[in-house]
């Protein structure tokens, strides 16, 4: 992933160049046997998996949960942990 201004890739819409610039370091430095905890669930939980071993995301909303969990890679888990339970 290359750390241009452009917006039409799935990880830089709506992201400031600062943003883009600190979500590329990250990507990079990602190896392959790495396991990821992320809060809140989406198209970066798809994009980072491509990059370690194993990603568990914890996402509190249930119908974005319903939305997301379809069509997951093998090495995706993505949680439900609604507020106040």
């Amino acid at each position: 992933m290359s750390s241009n201004n452009s917006s039409n890739n799935s990880s830089g819409v709506g992201l400031t160049d600062q943003e883009k610039k600190i979500l590329c370091e990250f990507l990079n430095n990602l190896k392959k046997t790495d396991k990821v905890l992320e809060f809140g669930s989406g198209q970066s939980t798809k994009e980072i998996s491509a990059f370690v071993k194993e990603i568990v995301s914890i996402e509190h909303q249930e119908d974005w949960f319903l939305k997301v969990s379809k069509d997951l890679p093998n090495n995706c888990t993505i949680l439900l942990k609604k507020p106040n339970q």
